[in-house]
């Protein structure tokens, strides 16, 4: 039971610390927070054909706008969108992993060795994601704080846009006919926590604790069986010798 005990408190350290040799040893905490936040824009024409469903003269294209929305949703995350968003949040665009929902992640240069962080509390993530009904765009990001988050959510918002602007003017594409982006409010940010706690650390020593004293129970009584079923074994082969 002691031993049980042992294999517990090691692994609920274990799980909630990372623990670097020495003397004596160090303990950092894998627990960590880091800051998060969400900004929504609308991909629009310029007589909002979205908000006014009846069109006016024209019925509303929302099907285009769909499909419109998810092309540029592609281009937020690749660049130079990407790497105007990451200048204008002040974070580094090479160390900025960012993809649309359901992709995998992308680097501004595909051939480099560098990867982008995905995990830890110095990651910085841009995540794109559709509506399926309507011409959304929602951009969730994750920094090491909820302001720096939140400043890359609202720089996707705002890039897209005039990136559209630089585009359509150079091609001179009339006003009646550009894409509008429309920001659906303001970014919101929070704090989040990430990596297992002391509550995840104890559940798995207390869980394997479980395990380690049914382990002794049911081994106990196999046990006992097989030391049963060898005497009745014993006691028949001395009955027939007799």
């Amino acid at each position: 039971m002691a031993t049980g005990v042992a294999l517990a408190l090691v692994i609920g350290v274990v799980t909630a610390y990372r623990v670097s040799i020495g003397i004596p040893p160090e303990l950092e905490s894998r627990a960590y927070e880091v800051g998060i936040a969400s900004a929504a824009m609308l991909v629009d024409s310029p007589n909002s054909q979205v908000v006014d469903l009846s069109g006016g003269q024209a019925p509303a294209d929302v099907p285009s706008l769909l499909g419109r929305a998810q092309l540029l949703a592609s281009l937020i995350v690749t660049s130079p969108l990407k790497e105007r968003i990451a200048r204008r949040a002040g974070v580094d665009a090479a160390s900025m992993s960012a993809s649309v929902l359901g992709a995998a992640p992308i680097s501004i240069d595909a051939t480099s060795p560098f990867t982008p962080e995905t995990d830890g509390p110095r990651a910085t993530i841009l995540t794109v994601s559709l509506s399926a009904e309507l011409p959304i765009i929602d951009v969730d990001a994750q920094a090491s704080t909820a302001a720096a988050a939140a400043r890359m959510s609202t720089a996707a918002v705002e890039e897209l846009g005039a990136y559209l602007n630089d585009v359509a003017s150079r091609e001179n594409v009339s006003g009646a006919r550009r894409l509008v982006v429309r920001p659906l409010g303001q970014a919101r940010s929070a704090t989040a926590a990430r990596g297992p706690g002391r509550t995840f650390a104890l559940i798995a020593a207390v869980g394997f604790l479980v395990v380690w004293c049914a382990g002794i129970v049911i081994g106990s009584a196999m046990g006992r069986e097989w030391r049963q079923a060898e005497a009745e074994d014993f006691g028949g082969i001395r009955s027939r010798l007799s």
